[in-house]
Order: C-alpha cells, then structure tokens, then sequence
C-alpha cells in the first residue's frame, strides 16, 4: 500500500484518554436499554453467549480494521475511504461507505440528544425528591378514584407531563447539542479526551452505585433468572440477528466513529490490545 496519505496534526495525549473516549462512544443505550431486553426475550444465556461470539470473532474484527484504517488514513471517514481506495487503485465510488456511515451516525445523535434532554429535565425532579411521592400518589388515587392506580401509573403520568413541555424539552435539547459542539470544537486533546478522562470515571463510579443499589433493593435473582438461564429453545435465526446487530451498534463500529477516532492514533498505539479493552468494557457494562 503507498505510503502516509495525509496524517492529522493532532493526535490523543495519552492511550487512557483514547481508552475512555471510546469506551464512552460505545457504552450507550444499547448496553442499558436493548441488551438485558434482547437477551430475555431470546434465550437469556444463550443469547449471551452468541453475542459474546458475535463481539470476538465479528464485532472487534471490524473495530480493529476501523481503527487501522483511520489510523492509516489520518482523515475523515469519507476522506480517508476516498484516498484509501484511491491509493489501491480501486474505484472511488467506496467513499459512499463513509456517507453512509456518517449519515447513520447522524440519525443517531437525533434520537440522543432527544433522549439527553428528557434526563436533563428529570435531574431536578430525581435531587428533589419528586419521584419518593410516587407511592402516596398512587395510594391516594387509588383511594379517591376506586380503582388501582399503580407507581408505574403516576411514573407515566409524570414523564408525560414532564416531556410534554416543548420549551424546556427544546432549551434543554439545544443546550446539550451547544455542549457538545464546544468541546468537539476544542479538538481531540482539549476536548473530547478531556472530557473523557473525567466524565468516564465518573459514570463507572455512578454505575457501581446503581448496580449495588439494584442488588439490594430489587429482585437479583429473579434478574439473574431472566437474564441469565440459557433457553437454547428460544434461539431462532433471528437470535443471531439480534445478536450480530447488537454488538455492532454497542461497539459503533459501522458508524464510521472508529474510523474519525482512528485519524488520531499515534503510531506506536497498540490496536489489537486496545480494541480489546474496549469490547471488554463494552461487554461488561452489557
């Protein structure tokens, strides 16, 4: 292959803010929401161990390739697909790759930044004690009304009226899009990575607490049940499916993310080792 096509300038300070800036790419709501769902309804362990399959012997495959290809690259996505093929002597018509990548990644921040303004507007309610009330209210409906208004009843009557609000749903949305436009605008180093290097932590120190408190106060086992025991009855072709989409859209590989990230490795990064730390933070969080 010829030789570097047009290197980036900027590159990440260190292999740890790399580490926690992709892990923070990848951890997302396919880990909280989509998995312990998916993996139930499929098979429960069964499920588990076909994804855990599909992320070594599929999911880190392409996330090593992606990185090496940014890496060699050192540009955009499209650019660099642009050049790569360019360079090979292959038609240039792979850059619709990185168009469709990036597009993909597009949609996704739609429905992200959706999401991040409604647990913005919940943060007041969760420190003010709002949601303690959610059993008294339900107690007295159900006494006022003859028939039995559950927590999660109140709980859907207040996310109800809580999004319902489009200006504070629509300020909150604009200032986190703001956010994140300062601190990708701030480069790799002085931005991303930094807000990485705190932010990461901070979020394994506040998932160990929500993990033990649901230990505590919920049903582990009956979770472990349901989550856990392998049902090889319930796997379909469409198990494997799921299984393969879910450790692509947990691992953000196919989004052309990796490939952007990348652009700004350093030559002397070890790609295998590091992709493994991050499908195995990926995973675990999972």
């Amino acid at each position: 292959m010829a030789g570097e096509i047009g290197r980036k300038t900027d590159h990440w300070g260190s292999r740890f803010g790399f580490i926690m800036a992709a892990v923070g790419s990848s951890v997302g709501l396919g880990n909280f929401w989509r998995f312990p769902f998916t993996a139930g309804e499929n098979g429960g362990g069964a499920f588990i161990i076909i994804y855990l399959f599909c992320v070594l012997f599929l999911g880190l495959t392409v996330l090593m390739a992606e990185y090496a290809l940014g890496r060699k690259s050192g540009m955009s996505a499209i650019e660099g697909i642009h050049s790569l093929a360019r360079a090979e002597n292959k038609s240039e018509n792979w850059q619709v790759v990185g168009w469709i990548g990036s597009l993909g990644a597009f949609f996704i921040l739609t429905f992200y930044i959706v999401i991040s303004a409604w647990v913005l507007a919940f943060i007041p309610q969760a420190f003010g004690g709002t949601f303690n009330g959610f059993a008294a209210e339900a107690a007295r409906l159900t006494a006022e009304t003859g028939t039995t208004v559950s927590i999660a009843d109140v709980s859907a009557s207040n996310f109800g009226e809580t999004i319902s609000n489009k200006y504070v749903i629509g300020g909150l949305l604009a200032s986190f899009l703001l956010t994140n436009v300062f601190v990708v605008a701030r480069g790799v180093k002085g931005g991303i990575e930094k807000a990485a290097t705190v932010l990461m932590p901070a979020f394994f120190i506040l998932l160990i607490g929500i993990v033990g408190f649901a230990l505590v106060e919920g049903d582990a086992g009956a979770a472990a049940d349901f989550l856990l025991t392998p049902d090889f009855s319930e796997v379909t072709m469409g198990t494997f499916l799921e299984a393969v989409g879910q450790a692509f859209f947990s691992l953000s590989v196919g989004s052309c993310l990796m490939i952007t990230y990348g652009a700004y490795l350093s030559r002397d990064t070890n790609i295998p080792r590091a992709s493994a730390i991050v499908a195995s933070a990926d995973t675990m969080v999972a």
